[in-house]
């Protein structure tokens, strides 16, 4: 909850006469959006009632090929799998270049989603973007077998994309199989073509499951229309699109917006932005959350803070709502490698007495996680007793 920054919409919301700036309700209607999550809120209905619409960027200018197609379903695949209910999650990939190359590669990950998804969910893995998962450090939670098997899944997906995309065309094999590479045969180029809207997976569609069985989330492939003569308004012009199509599709109330050479690390993470738009006290002022961006191509002291380093994680049980979900917070942090401090707020003798064991405890949970990845514990728990 405390990495989202919260945002009230309302100074931006008003016409330019009021002294609001212009051009908000043309770039994805927020005072409608707005209107629509508060009137969910007055209704008192619980979070799962939501349907999710995902709205991913995919900015590529001038040339065919400018963000790599991995890059692109690494996206894609890291927010397909949030823990939240596949039939109420949809993904709606915007290609603003209009390229084949990212529909084929947006078709293989379609058909590798139906072993990740499961595996990221079984294990309980983060972050759930492959390439991520992949080039961190081994994970000992995780069977190594079933970790090899989707590790060679991912690889020969990625040798196939990368195959393609050298040869600078889709192979004729490849075009016969799906009827949607027919809309590129009138595109005459990036800035100049017709709509091309194809639905990839349709959760309505009784094999569009995982291999368990379990229905996918709906995927959408959107390259909206170009002329030279039009201009075409840079993300105002896809998140318009994407509103539109998404509504006659999915016709989600919550629209989270990611762009496609970033992946989501966090798993809750639409679980946690609801918290907001819920809040009994606050939720009816809030139209917007933003999550913090991490990047990892630092410069090599990290001037501009970047990175987001967190060293230690300060729980306060009386502000968390008590030891059990305090206990929840230490054990996230540790397996992050991170050192949990219990910290407190006033509290009385009796309850500090509380507080030392909750801290003992803790420090035997993080004995046990090392034991587990075969580590040394580290030093023991600090503690803030006596604070505020």
């Amino acid at each position: 909850m405390n990495d989202f920054l919260k945002v009230s919409m309302r100074d931006i919301t008003k016409s330019a006469s009021e002294g609001g700036r212009t051009g908000w309700d043309e770039v994805g209607e927020l005072v409608k959006i707005r209107n629509a999550v508060q009137e969910l809120l007055l209704q008192h209905r619980a979070f799962f009632f939501f349907l999710t619409s995902l709205i991913l960027l995919h900015q590529k200018e001038g040339m065919i090929i400018l963000e790599s197609p991995m890059m692109v379903i690494n996206t894609v695949l890291s927010v397909m799998t949030y823990n939240y209910p596949t039939e109420k999650l949809s993904v709606h990939v915007s290609d603003n270049c209009g390229s084949d190359l990212t529909f084929y590669s947006l078709l293989e990950a379609s058909q590798f989603a139906k072993h990740w998804i499961p595996f990221s969910k079984t294990y309980n893995i983060e972050p759930r973007s492959p390439s991520t998962y992949f080039s961190s450090k081994s994970d000992p939670l995780v069977d190594n077998k079933v970790l090899s098997s989707i590790k060679k899944l991912y690889e020969e997906m990625e040798h196939r994309i990368e195959t393609t995309s050298k040869l600078g065309q889709i192979p004729e094999d490849i075009r016969i199989k799906h009827k949607g590479f027919s809309e590129w045969d009138s595109v005459s180029s990036p800035r100049d073509h017709q709509t091309i809207l194809q639905v990839l997976i349709d959760r309505r569609n009784p094999s569009a499951v995982e291999i368990d069985g379990v229905p996918l989330p709906t995927l959408v492939y959107l390259a909206r229309e170009k002329r030279p003569s039009h201009p075409h308004n840079f993300k105002a012009g896809p998140m318009n699109a994407l509103i539109r199509v998404s509504s006659k599709i999915s016709n989600g109330t919550i629209i989270l917006n990611v762009d496609c050479d970033m992946s989501s690390n966090n798993s809750e993470l639409v679980r946690d932005a609801l918290c907001f738009f819920m809040d009994e006290k606050q939720g009816h002022e809030i139209a917007f959350v933003q999550y913090p961006q991490c990047f990892n191509n630092m410069t090599q002291n990290d001037i501009y803070g970047g990175a987001l380093t967190v060293i230690q994680e300060v729980i306060k049980p009386s502000v968390v709502g008590g030891f059990e979900k305090a206990a929840l917070i230490a054990k996230w942090a540790q397996k992050q490698e991170k050192m949990a401090v219990p910290s407190s707020a006033y509290e009385s003798s009796l309850s500090l007495a509380a507080y030392i064991q909750f801290a003992y405890y803790i420090q035997q949970e993080n004995t046990d996680i090392c034991n587990v990845k075969n580590k040394e514990p580290g030093e023991p728990v600090a503690h803030g007793l006596g604070t505020y």
